[in-house]
């Protein structure tokens, strides 16, 4: 499975009815290292909750 890297992607999860599914807790700890490691861009792709939810896409999240 590859990550989202596309912001058209957002637009295929929506027109597919798929259901996104991210653990909230990395999002919260992955901040802290992440702009260093993968760069400011990527990250603005790595836990896109709002991109979701303005497709109309559904969220469902889990724990660790």
């Amino acid at each position: 499975m590859r990550s989202i890297s596309l912001k058209k992607d957002f637009d295929r999860f929506a027109r597919l009815g798929v259901i996104a599914w991210r653990s909230r807790i990395n999002a919260a700890d992955d901040g802290r290292w992440a702009a260093k490691r993968i760069g400011e861009e990527r990250c603005k792709l790595t836990y896109p909750f709002r991109h979701f939810l303005d497709k109309n896409v559904t969220l469902t999240f889990g724990s660790d």
